[in-house]
């Protein structure tokens, strides 16, 4: 038995089977770019170097734009170092058989200066406006103001202020130095996180402002004060006109510049009416018309009223009140005056500023038959009134026995008189035989 052997001496490359290995010859290769920038102003950083899973590394040119071929596809970990920034690092997944763009913008170690408005405009009626310094970067910042516009004062000038710490700012112009028009300042900021120039608009019109829109009197205090300024810049002139019978100024013309110019008002009582009294005061300038309302009220004296003027008690009624009504101002004093014996008043005198109940009493056990009339007088600090008073008073006969029977056993009867109705009864009692006595022939009950 023999045995064949067949030797071939062809090169051969093996194929796989898994396309997406990268030993496979056949593996397409992705690739991966970008641009590095900075953080705050956008503007690319050149010198950077990228490092791709710390086996691979690139400098980025002056464009900040940075490039990777031959990238295998899964997951990365991407480094960009820069002398002057903080490192970062990303992570970044790669498809097979593609192109990543993937953008970085770093942050330089430094301080950056920023400020919270890019220009502060003055209208003719402002004088101040407020500003915010803050430092953005990650190191101290030193900062200055520099100008020398004698109308602008700051309120603080220079100053250090650590990462993410902020001054306030304020900017004061002194319009009275600067002719009537407007102007364009430049305010210079120097720092060692940049330098920037901050523009101001002033606008210079003379312009009316009144300090206040209402001036409210009482009897207590008879004089007040309003201010008039003119905070836009130049001489602003003025009149003043009122018609107000009780109300005199200290002045009506005159020009106002930088100062508050102070206006004194004066009540005179004599032409003040009781109650509300009201009156516009009227500034005129050529920047228009100022209103200031003023009021006074002067108290009502004291003015009696009653709730009415006829208590009527008929046959039955014992007790009725009234109100004694204060219709004005301050404490009315009231009394009442001289009543008679079968009437009862509760309280009899007070004092009010409003109103207070008074209680009307009548006792008809000290009056006989008859209608009554009374004139109820009321005395007041301030005027008197009258309540008529009006009753009815009907007694009322009523004999206990209508019937007696004397037989032989019997010789004494009783029975009783009484008054059912109101008011005193007179009785008597005719006897025509002599044979009859009685204990009373007469009496009132």
């Amino acid at each position: 038995m023999s045995l064949l052997f067949v030797l071939s001496c062809e090169d051969t490359t093996p194929i796989r089977d898994n396309p997406f290995d990268p030993e496979n010859p056949n593996y397409i290769y992705s690739s991966l770019s970008g641009l590095i920038s900075d953080h705050r102003i956008s503007s690319p950083v050149q010198g950077c170097i990228i490092i791709l899973d710390e086996t691979d590394t690139t400098i980025n040119n002056d464009d900040g734009f940075y490039s990777f071929e031959n990238v295998v596809h899964g997951e990365h970990i991407l480094t960009i170092e820069n002398i002057n920034y903080f490192s970062i690092k990303d992570t970044i997944t790669v498809e097979y058989n593609t192109h990543i763009n993937h953008n970085v913008s770093i942050v330089e170690d430094v301080p950056y200066l920023e400020l919270s408005d890019s220009i502060l405009i003055f209208l003719p009626a402002e004088t101040n406006k407020d500003l915010i310094l803050s430092n953005s970067g990650t190191q101290n910042l030193n900062w200055s103001i520099n100008h020398e516009e004698e109308s602008i004062n700051v309120n603080v000038m220079s100053g250090s202020l650590s990462p993410d710490e902020y001054q306030n700012l304020n900017f004061a112009v002194n319009k009275n130095l600067l002719e009537i028009g407007s102007y364009d300042i430049s305010i210079d900021f120097i720092s060692n996180g940049g330098n920037y120039t901050l523009p101001l608009k002033v606008f210079v019109e003379p312009i009316l402002i009144i300090t206040t829109d209402s001036i409210p009197f009482d009897m207590n205090t008879l004089n007040s004060f309003f201010g008039l300024v003119n905070p836009g810049g130049g001489t602003l002139d003025f009149t003043i006109n009122e018609n107000i019978t009780w109300l005199t100024l200290s002045l009506y013309e005159g020009q106002i510049q930088g100062d508050t110019l102070i206006v004194e008002a004066f009540v005179d009582t004599n032409y003040v009416n009781d109650g509300n009294n009201a009156g516009v005061i009227n500034v005129n300038s050529s920047n228009g018309v100022a209103i200031i309302s003023t009021s006074i009220y002067s108290p009502y004296p004291p003015a009696l009223e009653i709730s009415v003027y006829t208590l009527d008690f008929g046959l039955d009624l014992e007790t009725m009140s009234f109100s004694i009504i204060n219709g004005g101002d301050g404490i009315l004093f009231w009394n009442i005056g001289q009543i008679e014996d079968w009437l009862e008043v509760t309280p009899q005198s007070g004092q009010t500023i409003n109103e207070e109940l008074v209680y009307i009493t009548v006792d008809r056990s000290l009056l006989f038959e008859g209608d009554y009339n009374f004139n109820l007088e009321i005395n007041a600090n301030s005027q008197n009134e009258e309540i008529d008073l009006s009753l009815n008073v009907l007694p009322i006969l009523y004999v206990s026995e209508s019937y007696f029977d004397f037989n032989s056993s019997i010789n004494e009867f009783s029975f009783q008189i009484t008054n059912v109705g109101n008011g005193i009864m007179p009785w008597a009692i005719d006897v025509d035989d002599n044979w009859l006595q009685l204990s009373e022939q007469n009496g009132q009950t």
